[in-house]
């Protein structure tokens, strides 16, 4: 990896333009575009119901875009960010994150790795969910360099323990409440045709997510990713893209993880004879435990990667992924429109065929023992504001799912 990296920086610094991979378009887009409507949700492990999306990509003609998501169902909050605001046009810029829920419920499995079942897991029932983040990007070379810093802070409460049909194993007699912070320094170096919708070329990212101690019984650890992704030409516009994703968590101070403290930590307070609360109460130690002793990287799951299976679905201190994408851009038309509701310019539609594989672990000797793997198709409709609106339906070893989401996986 870290050859393969030093050379791309020695293409990225020492290749003329007129000897190398040109741009072939403009990196940074200013064309207006909005999004505003109602859509249903359903996403495994979250629940149901409705919210109301705004999007203003672009706002007046500047790089600047603006979303927000207002939730109600089984899940309920504000989810609202402000993307790119330059303050060096095209080589400095800013975004802020806001999210703020009253109510949801995340799926945890007994145990990490990747053999636990499908129906093998509890929903943990959360009535805080309260995250902000910042970020700052600095680019160089017609974006072919970027160095980008953000800091994330998350306090979370949780209630209660759900069996998969949302009976109650168990209630907190206080909230359970923590808060995770967290900061991510990460390089991008991108020898591709363009930035957005690569068609030819190789794209390296390194990045370092530190989480420093909260407290005297949490671990400190940080979690190294690096991702390569190459693009071949399929005839005059389609696409032959391949990425190879490695994340691991690196502890340098252990959590305590002494079973009976994390047991009056939790305050469960679980009757001898109540054994689905014993259970649930076993399944939360087991998991405080690897964390502490392990960390945690990047999981696998969701909608970059192992898109049939739920967020966060495979989840452990170690993660490998393999993706492959055949991008078949069908209709390169430059065609604005305007819905009312919805108005931007499309300049490609693409029918996208891919195939994934990924393990995780808990130690890296293991990594492989046992894999799962993704198939699926995908719509997608690139456009001239710099979004590209993503539909994917994806079927693995427990299902199918379906991603909805204005960027591509990778």
């Amino acid at each position: 990896m870290k050859r393969l990296i030093l050379l791309a920086m020695v293409l990225l610094l020492f290749a003329p333009a007129s000897y190398g991979i040109e741009r072939r378009k403009k990196q940074f887009y200013d064309e207006p575009s909005h999004l505003i409507m109602p859509l249903p949700y359903s996403i495994p492990g979250i629940g149901q119901g409705m919210m109301g999306i705004g999007l203003l990509g672009n706002v007046f003609g500047s790089y600047t875009d603006v979303y927000a998501l207002r939730i109600n169902g089984d899940a309920a909050g504000t989810i609202a960010a402000v993307q790119d605001v330059h303050i060096i046009p095209e080589m400095l810029w800013v975004s802020v994150f806001y999210q703020d829920l009253s109510r949801a419920a995340v799926s945890m499995y007994n145990q990490r790795g990747m053999d636990s079942l499908k129906e093998d897991y509890r929903l943990i029932e959360l009535n805080k969910v309260y995250s902000t983040s910042g970020s700052a990007v600095v680019s160089f070379w017609d974006r072919r360099v970027e160095l980008s810093y953000a800091d994330f802070s998350q306090d979370i409460g949780i209630t209660r323990i759900l069996s998969p049909e949302g009976a109650v194993i168990s209630e907190f007699t206080e909230p359970y409440t923590s808060t995770n912070k967290s900061s991510m320094s990460s390089l991008i170096l991108d020898y591709t045709d363009d930035s957005q919708d690569p068609r030819v070329g190789v794209r390296f990212q390194i990045s370092q997510n530190k989480s420093p101690q909260a407290s005297l019984r949490d671990p400190t650890f940080y979690v190294q990713s690096n991702s390569v992704s190459a693009y071949l030409p399929m005839g005059s516009a389609s696409t032959w893209a391949f990425n190879y994703y490695r994340s691991d968590a690196v502890v340098s101070k252990e959590g305590i993880a002494d079973a009976t403290s994390i047991k009056a930590e939790l305050g469960l307070n679980c009757a001898d004879t109540d054994t689905a609360c014993l259970e649930a109460e076993a399944g939360l130690v087991a998991d405080f435990q690897a964390q502490r002793k392990y960390g945690t990287a990047d999981s696998l799951g969701g909608q970059n990667r192992l898109r049939a299976y739920p967020q966060s679905r495979f989840q452990a201190a170690h993660s490998l992924y393999y993706g492959t994408e055949f991008r078949w851009n069908f209709d390169e038309e430059v065609t604005p429109f305007d819905f009312w509701l919805w108005q931007d310019v499309s300049t490609g539609l693409q029918l996208a065929f891919f195939y994934e594989s990924g393990t995780v672990a808990d130690l890296a000797a293991d990594l492989g023992a046992t894999t799962q793997t993704s198939t699926g198709v995908g719509l997608r409709m690139v456009s001239a504001s710099g979004f590209v609106y993503r539909a994917d339906v994806a079927t693995g070893h427990e299902g199918s799912a379906t991603t909805m989401i204005f960027s591509y996986p990778w």
